[in-house]
């Protein structure tokens, strides 16, 4: 009977899982795909593309080798692939184990547990768009998957199987992760520091030893990761948000304590705060333990631990993640980044109350409690009503017009292309789904990835405007060329200048009468025509910058990205209104995750 629950539940979990994996077909490049196809493109090879970027940019030859190889095999031209593949590269690597730790149950069983825990990760997982949807950001997801897999190798190796080719397996995965990130080329120090000491306080030297080697190779791959140069590169494109930036001469330390010990802090209000799902883990905490053997070497430990050690670590752990964020660019971490550090402190909370805390008052009391009975119920409303999978829903319905207008951008390019047009003007795609969109064409500072998405397609310039502000801004270049004939003396441009001005009138009422009937373009043109700093121009409209501020600020409370950047612009100017933390907010927003 239990072994048919076991099947119902897994054919549940799975198709739950295949929803976030068959939205991938959705999926279009953007942004950073763009820039490293490019650089990829000067050699189309992946070695040399590979040593050419630790050489120019950055430290992460892992995932640039993954990256430019998968340009080699065509990954642009099959974008929707990549997605499942991870998703079934984490289901292995989440089987790999609960076969490893709990190698006594059923295979009934371990597929289910190893389903659970991925609907698990997909529900407590951050900024999916940028970590699983997204090719340059794959690698903050499947960096998860190989510490998975280290994790289970030290358990085998641990227990003495096949010793000599695990330990082969594990140094190089351990090397190959240290160039994944600079959070995992860390995080796996304290991992294989903790692997020594215990193995050692259990008296299998033989193991801490090998331990020992591996954190060795860690550090090795951390100082590839930390000193490397690309660190003042990366530092330059991002705000400082706790102080001055320590990276480009000297590496501020206390710049570092400060981002850490701040952005830690917050990092841990929010993890014991939000993702409910934590707390529900403890649900089955008798069922683990009546299933799971505490290992021997813990029962002999000189302390016991206790929940408030578990709490101290977690806040340590988020800590010092923060702390390599201020190091390596002098800010707290952008939102895809913190999907490891989430995904880190969930398996530390997991393993902890699996393992190291076994109070057995605390286990009889979540027995004896009501809500325990419901613990089935309760997980499928944790499943169906959090925020990725309503967001996931939200997606499904809206993926089929995004994918229209996308088509019909494309199709247009192509017309474009044709005529021998090499600098095009596009209308901006107004239904995005947020999962599966992040900008294809957000310029950035010191980025602008319009250039990049430009060569990629085979054009001088692709700007993304609104059709109306377009034909203004053409208008009234077209006005000021005939205004300087006129002036010259030019007989034919005064006569055409002066029909131009009825035409003008005319069209300012056509434009008045959009604005009250609430288009977002028409609105944000007739801002830029108040706004002094603005070099569009109209003799019937007087500048007006207190006017011009009121229609940024609408326009930015709706969302209008243009408008946000211009208010962020102005701020960092030197501008100050009322509302500068809002404006810090929309900027911040902007920089660090590209909204």
């Amino acid at each position: 009977m239990n072994n048919i629950k076991n099947w119902i539940g897994s054919a549940f979990l799975l198709f739950y899982v295949s929803l976030f994996a068959y939205i991938a077909k959705y999926t279009v490049p953007a942004g950073d795909d763009f820039v490293n196809y490019l650089f990829f493109s000067e050699t189309f090879s992946v070695i040399q593309s590979v040593i050419s970027y630790l050489l120019r940019i950055g430290g992460r030859f892992t995932t640039m080798f993954i990256v430019f190889f998968g340009y080699s095999l065509g990954v642009l031209e099959n974008y929707h692939v990549f997605t499942p593949l991870i998703i079934a590269f984490s289901l292995f690597s989440l089987y790999f184990v609960v076969t490893s730790l709990f190698s006594d149950i059923k295979v009934s069983s371990k597929i289910l547990i190893t389903l659970l825990l991925q609907s698990i990760w997909l529900l407590i997982a951050i900024d999916l768009s940028q970590t699983l949807y997204w090719y340059s950001g794959i690698h903050y997801y499947w960096t998860c998957s190989v510490l998975l897999i280290e994790f289970a190798l030290i358990v085998n190796i641990y227990k003495g199987t096949r010793t000599k080719i695990l330990l082969c397996l594990l140094g190089a995965l351990v090397f190959l992760n240290s160039g994944a990130s600079e959070l995992s080329a860390a995080y796996q120090i304290p991992v294989f520091a903790g692997a020594a000491l215990i193995t050692a306080a259990s008296g299998n030297k033989k193991c801490s030893l090998y331990m020992l080697i591996m954190l060795l190779i860690a550090f090795i791959g951390l100082g590839l990761q930390v000193f490397h140069t690309a660190h003042s590169y990366r530092a330059s494109e991002f705000l400082p948000i706790f102080g001055p930036n320590p990276i480009p001469k000297v590496r501020n330390l206390m710049a570092t304590y400060r981002v850490g010990s701040i952005a830690g802090l917050i990092t841990s209000f929010h993890f014991f705060t939000r993702p409910l799902i934590i707390y529900f883990l403890l649900l089955y905490m008798p069922i683990i333990s009546d299933n799971v053997k505490q290992p021997r070497f813990i029962e002999k430990m000189p302390f016991k631990f206790k929940i408030w050690h578990i709490y101290l670590f977690e806040i340590i752990t988020a800590c010092c993640f923060q702390a390599i964020g201020g190091y390596s660019m002098g800010n707290a971490l952008y939102l895809r980044a913190m999907a490891i550090v989430r995904f880190t402190m969930t398996a530390q909370w997991i393993l902890f109350f699996v393992f190291l805390y076994r109070n057995s008052k605390f286990i009889e009391w979540i027995r004896n409690i009501r809500i325990y009975r419901y613990k089935g119920i309760i997980l499928l409303i944790c499943l169906l009503f959090n925020i990725n999978f309503s967001n996931l829903i939200m997606d499904y319905r809206i993926a089929p017009e995004y994918t229209r207008q996308l088509a019909e951008r494309n199709e247009y390019l192509e017309q474009q292309k044709a005529l021998g047009n090499l600098d095009v003007i596009v209308p901006p795609i107004n239904v995005a789904a947020p999962r599966l969109f992040i900008g294809d064409m957000i310029p950035q500072r010191k980025k602008p990835f319009e250039q990049d998405y430009s060569k990629y397609h085979g054009f001088n310039s692709i700007r993304e405007e609104d059709p109306i502000i377009a034909m203004a801004v053409a208008y009234n270049e077209e006005i000021r060329r005939l205004k300087e004939a006129a002036d010259a003396g030019d007989e034919e441009a005064k006569l055409f200048f002066k029909t131009i001005e009825e035409e003008e009138r005319t069209r300012l009422m056509l434009l008045g009468s959009l604005v009250q009937k609430g288009s977002v373009g028409a609105q944000y043109l007739m801002a830029r025509y108040y706004d002094s700093s603005d070099n569009l121009t109209s003799q019937y409209i007087t500048k007006n910058d207190a006017l011009a501020l009121e229609y940024y600020f609408k326009l930015a409370d709706k969302g209008y990205r243009p408008a946000r950047e211009l208010l962020w612009t102005f701020y960092m100017g030197g501008l100050k209104t009322d509302r500068d933390s809002d404006i810090l907010k929309w900027g911040l927003m902007s920089i660090l995750f590209g909204l």
